[in-house]
């Protein structure tokens, strides 16, 4: 048994995409609702493995009736996701994002500080075994 209480594990792509899960109401027109599912894949690209990531996001869309609202066209649910992913606009030329890209990224960001300023608080001895994994 360990003499203090482990600090919690904090899973930020889950944060993420719950927010971002908020954000596609079946209400909103479905281009808002593609370039929010854009603006939150990349806000979270560097939560996890790309592969963990546009699974999770592919899971989401359909969760969320996006991919059966674009008539059961998947492939452009993952074409939206892989060109998030890789920091690339698929909407246009002039690279535009989505009016809430910003507040997206801003609420992953406070996440991330959030949990590397708890991190910081922690001995080096129960850092080591987080990143490792032993404490989960």
């Amino acid at each position: 048994m360990l003499p203090f209480k482990p600090p919690r594990v904090v899973d930020l792509l889950t944060q993420a995409i719950e927010y971002v899960r908020a954000q596609l109401g079946s209400d909103v027109p479905i281009g808002i609702r593609t370039r929010r599912l854009w603006a939150g894949v990349v806000a979270a690209h560097d939560l996890g493995a790309a592969d963990v990531v546009y699974d999770e996001f592919v899971r989401l869309a359909g969760e969320t009736g996006l991919t059966a609202q674009l008539r059961g066209r998947d492939q452009d649910v993952e074409h939206v996701i892989r060109w998030g992913l890789r920091g690339w606009c698929p909407f246009d030329t002039a690279r535009r994002r989505p009016a809430n890209f910003d507040a997206v990224k801003a609420h992953i960001e406070h996440g991330l500080r959030d949990a590397e300023e708890t991190a910081s608080k922690l001995d080096p001895w129960t850092r080591e075994q987080l990143r490792l994994g032993g404490l989960s």
